[in-house]
């Protein structure tokens, strides 16, 4: 996705956080159990500055995912860390009422995968097939319920769910977990104005992202969510013009009458 907002105030406070983090007077706690092979992978931190009713400037902070949090020892009065749209205690509550029968099918499905593999057979028995297909309306039955429990605030006053904008389509893992959404969420839910907005790289860096590097909202999720809250797809903005991809239906400019007045124009004069 392209950056919806400019990106330089809200970057020189992400380059900030990540100062304080190496410095200790900002942590980052784990709150759910990790793998021991994502114990070490980076997070996004994000910042969106916005200006509130009577114009004055609310900094709004956040970490991507909903495994680690942000722990602020010091923090100014329009400073305010933003929680995840849906917290880990909700997402297992959700899960709770297939999750022991999903381990259970798990637990066969793997010692019929391991007698197969012992008499070198590669292809899985009708019971396996069974209680893969099993298992699986049990996953979709539960991710169903996690995805039911995500509801975005838009920049028109609207809530939308993760199914008003994907549909019967299930999205993927982690969509709504993003910086930017949680932080325009936030802003959108309590009339505040987003000014810039910035998503910033902490950890080790790795093939595709680099420490303390800006990243646009990401193609995979966000830009399933955002276009939607954003009430606009947009593909390249700066300080002169926004090219959008209007979409089909929606006026370019006013008609007459207030039941024509939603159109790409008026979107963009709301957005900024």
């Amino acid at each position: 996705m392209f950056p919806p907002f400019p990106t330089q105030e809200a970057h020189e406070i992400c380059c900030k956080m990540i100062e304080q983090l190496q410095n200790g007077s900002l942590l980052m706690e784990q709150i759910t159990p990790v793998s021991q092979e994502r114990f070490d992978n980076g997070v996004m931190l994000g910042v969106l500055v916005c200006k509130n009713s009577d114009n004055q400037k609310v900094i709004l902070k956040t970490i991507s995912g909903i495994s680690r949090k942000l722990v602020f020892l010091e923090k100014a009065e329009n400073e305010i860390y933003v929680e995840p749209i849906v917290n880990s205690e909700q997402i297992n509550k959700a899960l709770e009422k297939n999750d022991l029968l999903i381990h259970e099918l798990t637990d066969q499905i793997n010692q019929l995968k391991k007698i197969r593999k012992e008499q070198n057979q590669t292809q899985p028995s009708s019971e396996e097939t069974e209680l893969i297909a099993k298992r699986n309306i049990l996953t979709t039955e539960s991710l169903k319920e996690v995805y039911s429990l995500y509801k975005f605030a838009c920049n028109d006053g609207t809530v939308k769910t993760l199914f008003d904008i994907c549909g019967t389509k299930l999205p993927p893992t982690g969509t709504g977990d993003c910086c930017a959404v949680k932080l325009l969420n936030y802003a959108y839910k309590n009339n505040l104005v987003p000014v810039s907005l910035d998503e910033v790289y902490y950890g080790k860096s790795t093939t595709s992202k680099e420490n303390g590097k800006s990243y646009p909202p990401c193609d995979e999720r966000c830009g399933i969510i955002l276009p939607h809250m954003l009430g606009l797809h947009i593909l390249y903005k700066d300080d002169d013009i926004v090219v959008v991809n209007k979409q089909s239906g929606l006026l370019s400019v006013p008609g007459r009458g207030p039941e024509k007045q939603d159109c790409i124009v008026n979107r963009v004069k709301r957005l900024y």
